[in-house]
């Protein structure tokens, strides 16, 4: 059951991650024609006026004039252990730090943005004689922001990448456990909502995480988070 899970989170990562290249190509091509026009209507209106420009924070521009924006996001919160995994665990907590790269509009509305992630996270044991356990997470995330522009803007999230479960040593009446470290996939889903601010704009986040741990099967925890985007 572990490794089908693997292979089916590993597929859905490599079909996200293709998409997303193929949607940034055809946005290049695209804006490679248009920010020509551009530049052969400001030449011909140069001599009639003069605009400065400011950028915005965290702008890039390539040489096609596509606008890319980097956006950092740092937050943390309670985590929630659920089915087997919350027979062992109890309510932990964690923190996210993750950079965000926007590069295309849907012509639908809305925005498609590419998030790398590092996560940790720490659960206690439920158990009289029974391990803690950490998690070192890093991946990738595809968010959907439903309405960048809006004041509120909903936001989902798909997930995957590789963590590290760490189990630490424990008392048992047959003596000490060693602790125990395990390289593991995960994969995850959620969803959030952003509130528009000025340099600095607040959000919370609801997501669920499945780590595919080889020594205990599948552990699935509830992460409930509060952050700033800035």
């Amino acid at each position: 059951m572990g490794d089908q899970l693997v292979r089916q989170w590993s597929a859905a990562a490599a079909l996200t991650i293709l998409m997303f290249i193929l949607l940034t190509v055809s946005s290049y091509a695209q804006d490679g024609d248009s920010t020509e026009v551009t530049v052969n209507d400001s030449l011909s209106t140069a001599d009639d006026s003069a605009a400065v420009i400011e950028p915005e924070p965290f702008i890039l521009t390539s040489t096609n004039g596509h606008v890319k924006r980097l956006l950092f996001y740092v937050s943390a919160g309670v985590r929630l252990p659920v089915e087997a995994f919350g027979d062992r665990a109890n309510t932990g907590f964690g923190g996210i730090l993750a950079l965000g790269f926007a590069p295309r509009s849907l012509s639908l509305g809305g925005e498609i943005e590419l998030m790398l992630r590092l996560q940790a996270d720490r659960f206690g044991s439920s158990l009289d004689s029974g391990p803690n356990f950490t998690f070192l997470s890093a991946g990738m995330d595809l968010k959907f922001n439903i309405d960048p522009t809006a004041e509120r803007n909903f936001y989902l999230l798909f997930g995957g990448g590789v963590t590290q479960t760490r189990w630490s040593s424990y008392d048992t009446p047959y003596g000490e456990r060693a602790r125990v470290t395990t390289n593991d996939f995960y994969g995850s889903a959620g969803t959030g909502l952003t509130l528009k601010g000025k340099s600095v704009s607040p959000f919370m986040e609801a997501r669920l995480t499945d780590v595919s741990g080889a020594r205990m099967g599948n552990l699935y925890f509830l992460t409930l988070s509060v952050g700033l985007r800035l």
